[in-house]
This record gives structure tokens, C-alpha cells and sequence, in this order.
């Protein structure tokens, strides 16, 4: 037993290293660019951090962030945290998604290994450390497994109490509570699903004599969602929401062939569109593990079966697939799909088992098979960069020595002119200035349109005000002019 247990271990271990290296590596070596969201949120972050405040003036927030109502606090408040401890770079933005994604692979396991065995628990555990969809969504840094991380921690701790130390249902209720303020979708997903995980569930809690600590832990999800609904979240909802019936079954069914022929906009940021969500040996897997569920009709099959179709039927309701919702899917259900797939492969080589040859053959066609699609997969991860947007350069270095700039000199001009060519949203203006663009100093617009003084600056891009000589000249990291500073 104690043989076996170190050998479960040692094989955990691996995964969580290949994990690890999957999301860590190329935020210390090389790192890929930064998208326009990631750049706010690391903004944002080191705004909070320095000042207290978010762009809209108001100290710590927990609500919009001056960004709309989509913006939740275990979103942003985990990345101050970052910034503040790796500063203000590429690696801090990225380093929370990247270590809720190796936590989720831990969390995979519990989950699988208790539903089922440690085979199930620790192939599920591989599949996710290496799938597509959660390796991408791992290195994005604006927060969108915060949902999957608390939602499916809290879900093993809830079922480990049930059948054991009740305290853990409580504490599985906490977990199910940070959810509403980890991703807006979560406001409605957990009450849906624990709505109809309760009638899986109440009868056992009544004949175990933990009807006390079920009910705590409905009345601390509760208190967590009157919380949270103080706050604007749901407006981001609101937007969404399809208007007839018909396009949300329309939806369904993208959603369902996006995951099952590999095709969608499944990833943002944008990836290559070679690759579907899950790699294409697994598909097979996947069906087949879905009818073996249906076919066993028992309690993890069942509570497998709702987890899944939620997600899905929830967000049909919500937008189409190429428009996010695919993307939702696996925020809220993402490691359902490699148990499923892992559910299926265990059930083939039991029945198989009796035959060794046959056992090592399936064993090995599915490792070929895998292998095949994650080879690729890691050559566009590793070698070939996604696509980078402008603010990637303003996040890296030249906007805050710009201001900082024009904030030491700004007592000789009566105004400082800023292209209206300037590439980033006014929120970057607000931060680096300290102020609000009511400073009247500064002034937004058509360089062309005011006339040269002694006492106006213009800040300009390299390709504007060519023929006057810059006083000052701000560079990208890579070399390029990236501002002009000029009289």
C-alpha cells in the first residue's frame, strides 16, 4: 500500500512539473506578448498598487474598476498582489492565470480520482495539463479560471464532506461563494447547479446527520451572492443574453459542433485555428464516455452529465461560439471534458484487460494519438508567437517614462499636447498622468490643429511633426522610436 501510494505521488508530481513548465516556461524565457485586456488589467493592477486608486479615482474598488461592470475582484486583486511581488512586468500579469492553471490540474485529480480511481484521476490530471484549451487559457492574464479553480475545488470539497468529515462541505460552500467574485458567469452557473445537485444529494445529507453543515453551507453561498449582487456584475450578463429562443438552440448546436468536429473560435486570445479545443484522438473518447455515463446511470455519471449539459445550455442562452461562448463552456466545465475522455479510456482497457496484448496495443494507439495532436500544439505554443497588438509595447516601457516626463516639465507650458494617434485607451493616460485628462494642461487631440508656441508641447508618434527636432525621444524596449517630444 505504502508502495502504491509513493508511486501515485511520484506520478502526480510529474504531471504538476509538466504542467508547470507548460505555463511557466515562456513567461521567464522569451515571453509572448502582451493582448490590449492583459495590458489594462497589469495597468490597472499597478495603479492600485501605487496609488491606491483605480483609473476612476476610487480607492479600492469592488466593483467596475473604471472599466465597465465586468471586472471582479479575484480577477484584479490576485495580480496586485503579483505586481507587487515580481513588479511591474510581463512574467507578474501572466504568473496568477498560470499557477490557478497548474492548481486546476491538482484539483482535476481529487476530483476524478474520488468520483472514480487514481487511473481516472491521474489521466484526467494529464489531459488538462496538456490540453489546448487549457494551456492557452492559462497564459492569458485578465482572469478566466478563477471561476473554473474555486467552482471546482469547492465541488470535491463539498463531495468529500458529504461522505466524510462534514466540516469540508462548509468549507466546499466558501469556495462556491468566491465564485461570484471570480467570473460574472458564476452568478448564475453555481445556484443552477447546485440547485439540481440537491436533489442528488439531500438525502444522503439527511441520513448522515449533516443537515446542519448543508444548510450553513447554503446559507454562506447565499450570503456571498447578496454580496456580490450589490455590485453591477450581472450587467455583463444582461448584454449577452440572446432575444428568441430559436437562436439559442442554434447556439447549442454551435457550441456542439465547435467541440466535437474541432472547429470555432474557440480561444482568446487569438490562437492558430489549426487546433480544436480538445485534441482530435480524444473525441472519440469523449462520445464514448458520455454514452458509457448515460448508460451507468448512477451518481457521478449523473452529476458529470448536469455539470456538462449546464454549461453548455446556459451559455447557448448567453452568445454564440464564435462570439465567446465556447470559451465560457470550458471556463465553467473545462475539466468535465479530459474526465470524461479519461473515463472512457479506463473503461476500454478493463474490458480488455483479460488480453495483455490487446491491453498494451489500445494503451499504446491512444499515447501515439495524443502525442500526435500535442506536438504541434507546442511547436505553435513555443515557437510561433501570437498575434501582439500595439499595447503591448505601451504596456512594456515608454508611456510611463513619457508621463513621468511631461509630468517634471509640465510647469513651463501652458499646454501639453497628446496625439489623438496616441495607441492607448485614455485609462493608460489617467494612470501615468495621476490625474483625470480634466487637468487642463492636457489636452487630447489633432497635433495639426494647434499652432506651435514657447509654450505648448506636443507629444507625437515618430511619423508626425517630422521636420521639427524632437527635445526629447522615447524608445521601445526592441529599439523603435516609439514618442517624440517637441516645442
Amino acid at each position: 500500500m505504502k508502495q502504491r501510494t509513493s508511486l501515485l505521488l511520484l506520478f502526480l508530481l510529474v504531471i504538476l512539473l509538466v504542467a508547470g513548465f507548460l505555463r511557466f516556461y515562456r513567461l521567464g524565457v522569451n515571453p509572448p506578448g502582451l493582448f490590449k485586456d492583459e495590458a489594462f488589467f497589469g495597468d490597472l493592477a499597478y495603479c492600485l498598487l501605487s496609488t491606491g486608486r483605480d483609473f476612476e479615482g476610487v480607492s479600492w474598488p469592488l466593483s467596475s474598476f473604471g472599466h465597465g461592470a465586468s471586472i471582479l475582484p479575484l480577477q484584479l486583486y490576485p495580480m496586485v498582489v503579483s505586481v507587487f511581488v515580481f513588479g511591474f512586468d510581463v512574467f507578474a500579469v501572466r504568473f496568477v492565470p498560470a499557477l490557478l492553471g497548474v492548481l486546476i490540474v491538482l484539483v482535476t485529480f481529487l476530483l476524478a480520482r474520488f468520483l472514480f480511481n487514481d487511473f481516472v484521476g491521474l489521466l484526467s490530471a494529464f489531459l488538462v495539463a496538456v490540453s489546448p484549451w487549457h494551456v492557452v487559457y492559462s497564459r492569458v492574464g485578465f482572469g478566466i479560471l478563477q471561476l473554473t479553480f474555486f467552482f471546482s475545488l469547492g465541488l470535491y470539497l463539498f463531495l468529500r464532506g458529504l461522505k466524510g468529515d462534514g466540516r469540508l462541505m462548509v468549507l466546499g460552500g466558501f469556495c462556491f461563494g468566491l465564485t461570484f467574485f471570480s467570473y460574472y458567469l458564476a452568478h448564475v452557473f453555481a445556484p443552477l447547479f447546485l440547485f439540481g445537485i440537491h436533489y442528488l444529494v439531500y438525502n444522503e445529507v439527511k441520513s448522515s446527520g449533516k443537515e446542519r453543515l448543508y444548510y450553513l453551507l447554503l446559507f454562506i453561498l447565499i450570503l456571498f451572492l447578496l454580496l456580490s449582487l450589490t455590485t453591477p456584475y450581472l450587467g455583463k450578463i444582461s448584454l449577452l443574453l440572446v432575444d428568441n429562443i430559436p437562436n439559442a438552440v442554434s447556439n447549442f448546436s454551435e457550441l456542439l459542433y465547435s467541440v466535437f468536429l474541432l472547429k470555432g473560435n474557440w480561444s482568446w486570445p487569438p490562437y492558430s485555428g489549426v487546433f480544436g479545443v480538445v485534441y482530435p484522438v480524444c473525441i472519440p473518447l469523449l462520445v464514448l464516455g458520455l454514452v458509457l455515463l448515460v448508460w451507468n446511470r448512477n451518481f457521478q455519471s449523473t452529476l458529470i452529465l448536469y455539470w456538462l449539459f449546464l454549461a453548455f445550455f446556459l451559455n447557448a442562452f448567453i452568445s454564440s461560439a464564435s462570439t465567446g461562448s465556447l470559451r465560457r463552456v470550458f471556463t465553467c466545465a473545462g475539466p468535465v471534458f479530459e474526465i470524461v475522455v479519461a473515463y472512457a479510456v479506463y473503461r476500454i482497457l478493463v474490458f480488455y484487460s483479460a488480453s495483455r496484448k490487446v491491453f498494451w496495443l489500445l494503451f499504446g494507439l491512444f499515447s501515439i494519438g495524443l502525442l500526435l495532436g500535442i506536438y504541434p500544439f507546442l511547436v505553435h505554443y513555443f515557437v510561433y508567437q501570437p498575434v501582439s497588438i500595439e499595447a503591448e509595447k505601451v504596456f512594456m516601457v515608454p508611456v510611463k517614462d513619457l508621463f513621468n516626463y511631461t509630468e517634471s516639465v509640465k510647469d513651463r507650458y501652458d499646454k501639453i499636447i497628446i496625439t489623438d494617434r496616441f495607441v492607448v485607451l485614455e485609462d493608460y493616460v489617467f494612470f501615468y498622468t495621476k490625474t483625470r485628462l480634466n487637468d487642463s494642461t492636457y489636452v487630447l487631440g489633432n497635433v495639426s490643429s494647434y499652432p506651435p508656441g514657447n509654450r505648448t508641447l506636443f507629444v507625437v508618434r515618430d511619423y508626425e511633426l517630422a521636420n521639427v527636432t524632437p527635445k526629447k525621444i522615447f524608445y521601445y524596449s526592441n529599439g523603435e522610436v516609439a514618442y517624440k517630444v517637441v516645442e
